[in-house]
């Protein structure tokens, strides 16, 4: 009789690993710094914490497709909530991605050094990895190397603004030019929440079917533990929401649909970012400050000012205080916001 290894497809065994074991230590070690991973120090909002409480009471019951909350997301960039799809943090976009476009063979272009999970997860779908060095110079995209990579095998490509660990925003004329390959194009904008001055592409999708974008809720707003993410995309059957809508999973707590009586609408709550991230830092670093884990293989050059042509707010930071984004009739004030915090890994 096989092994069970053996019943493993071949791929399995050579994919990198992505390896979160420095999390048991920080666990571990309360008094250590935790800065590894780039969690936001802040917790979430009381409003969040008490929607995930006021939920709970609703465990026996499966989710809707959470139309509400896809309303209120889409409307930030004027998109419908078919141009939503839910999942479990950003990770779970990384891991659907693969699946759906790689085949064994098929090739993945990046940049190195990037966020750490696009690799492995390309791999265990049989895909080859192809990664472009950043300009030395600038740490921006070396378009030209990366337009020049690109093979008959290419069929999915990654650009993540501002860049993980860099910081950098690629360049607008840049953007379109990857846009314009035809090859389907996954916009990384995890960090852009800490730009306020900066609007999503997300309009880019209504020309570019083949472009979607990623989002998370785990750094900004401090869901790291709770997994909330969300791909932006066609939802017409003719781009990718549609299709990642078929993997799609909903985040582990379901506070933002509707039509339970009783239940939270849950929230983003935007307010909360205002909160200054030195007071977070304060909590629990005691005399001396803390002990600060290790932060493997990573570079971490933060440039704050970037060579973005456009300065668009950011309409995910504009409302004020008190304004919850899953709150019904709330006016949107698309108020610039300025607040800390660094790109750096998911």
């Amino acid at each position: 009789m096989k092994q069970l290894e053996e019943w493993f497809v071949p791929w399995l065994k050579t994919a990198r690993k992505y390896d979160t074991s420095v999390l048991d230590r920080a666990w571990a070690s309360p008094d250590y710094g935790r800065m590894m991973l780039n969690e936001n120090p802040l917790p979430p909002s009381e409003k969040v914490i008490k929607a995930v409480a006021d939920i709970l009471a609703y465990g026996n019951r499966y989710p809707d497709s959470m139309l509400r909350l896809r309303t209120k997301l889409a409307a930030l960039d004027n998109l419908g909530p078919e141009n939503v799809a839910l999942c479990n943090g950003s990770s779970e976009i990384i891991d659907g991605m693969m699946r759906i476009f790689l085949e064994p063979g098929d090739e993945f272009l990046c940049s190195t050094p990037t966020f750490e999970l696009y690799p492995p997860r390309c791999e265990l779908a049989g895909g080859k990895v192809v990664s472009i060095p950043l300009r030395a110079g600038d740490l921006q995209y070396d378009t030209e190397a990366m337009l020049a990579a690109i093979t008959s095998k290419t069929k999915l490509i990654l650009i993540i603004s501002p860049n993980n660990p860099t910081g950098v925003f690629i360049d607008d004329a840049d953007l379109i030019r990857f846009c314009e390959t035809g090859i389907p194009l996954c916009l990384d904008e995890a960090y852009l929440d800490y730009h306020p001055e900066v609007s999503s592409q997300a309009s880019l999708i209504k020309k570019y079917p083949h472009v979607f974008l990623s989002h998370t809720f785990s750094k900004a707003y401090g869901f790291a533990g709770i997994r909330f993410g969300y791909l932006v995309g066609v939802g017409d059957g003719q781009g990718v929401s549609g299709d990642v809508s078929a993997l799609e999973r909903k985040p582990h707590v379901h506070g933002g649909g509707g039509g339970h009586p009783g239940q939270p609408g849950g929230g983003k709550g935007q307010g909360h970012l205002q909160q200054p991230l030195d007071e977070g830092l304060r909590r629990g670093t005691g005399e001396g400050g803390p002990q600060a884990l290790p932060r493997p293989r990573q570079l971490y050059a933060h440039r704050r000012h970037h060579d973005r042509q456009d300065h668009r707010p950011n309409p995910r930071c504009g409302l004020a205080d008190g304004e919850d984004l899953l709150e019904e009739d709330q006016p949107y004030r698309r108020e610039r916001r300025v607040f800390p915090g660094d790109p750096g890994e998911r």
